[in-house]
């Protein structure tokens, strides 16, 4: 069941990055074309507004997950099983097992949605918006 809702918001994810990436590229170019009156900076400040909104509520959905399964791991592995029966035991064994599978909403192979990934997208925006203006400069 969870392998199939992650396989679903795999191709969210995708558009969700190809969405911004391309949003991104059009904000750079047009601050970038010395054509902003005072009317385009509310624009701006709106998309900036939602983009960061948006980017904000997916890292905390992605983290969250990751923090409440660690939550629910922790707490199933503290019950006192010793007290079961025989087929609890054995039933309690392979509920254990399964939870012991790591659930993450992958972007790619290597990055999941946490916070970790929210840190490098961000340290990468400041790094390409200090070289932009270091060359415009």
């Amino acid at each position: 069941m969870h392998i199939a809702k992650i396989g679903e918001i795999d191709i969210l994810v995708a558009a969700f990055a190809i969405c911004g990436v391309l949003i991104g590229i059009g904000i750079y170019f047009y601050m970038f074309s010395n054509n902003l009156s005072p009317e385009y900076y509310l624009r701006i400040s709106v998309i900036a507004f939602v983009g960061s909104t948006t980017f904000s509520a997916i890292i905390w959905g992605g983290q969250s997950t990751e923090t409440i399964i660690a939550e629910i791991i922790a707490t199933v592995s503290q019950v006192r099983w010793y007290n079961f029966n025989r087929t609890n035991k054995k039933l309690y064994l392979i509920f254990l097992t399964n939870m012991m599978k790591e659930r993450k909403i992958k972007f790619t192979e290597n990055y999941s949605i946490n916070y970790q990934l929210g840190l490098a997208i961000v340290r990468g925006i400041y790094s390409v918006a200090s070289v932009a203006v270091k060359m415009r400069s």
